[in-house]
């Protein structure tokens, strides 16, 4: 847990919340406010795909040494 939480990939797409918020309020068209969140979700997505991936290739370092 202390590997995402510590992430600074995953941080900063968390922290991609404060923009999106304030966008979906000012925007007036639905689909735009729709799609800032489904990208905003993606970013949260692949951040935690790409923590998943260095924890488990340093996992297989580990073990071939």
């Amino acid at each position: 847990m202390r590997k995402y939480l510590l992430n600074g990939a995953l941080l900063s797409a968390i922290a991609g919340i404060i923009p999106t918020l304030r966008k979906s309020q000012e925007s007036r068209s639905t689909l735009t406010t729709v799609l800032q969140w489904v990208v905003w979700g993606a970013t949260v997505a692949l951040a935690i795909v790409a923590v998943r991936e260095n924890a488990e290739a340093i996992r297989e370092e580990e073990l071939e040494a």
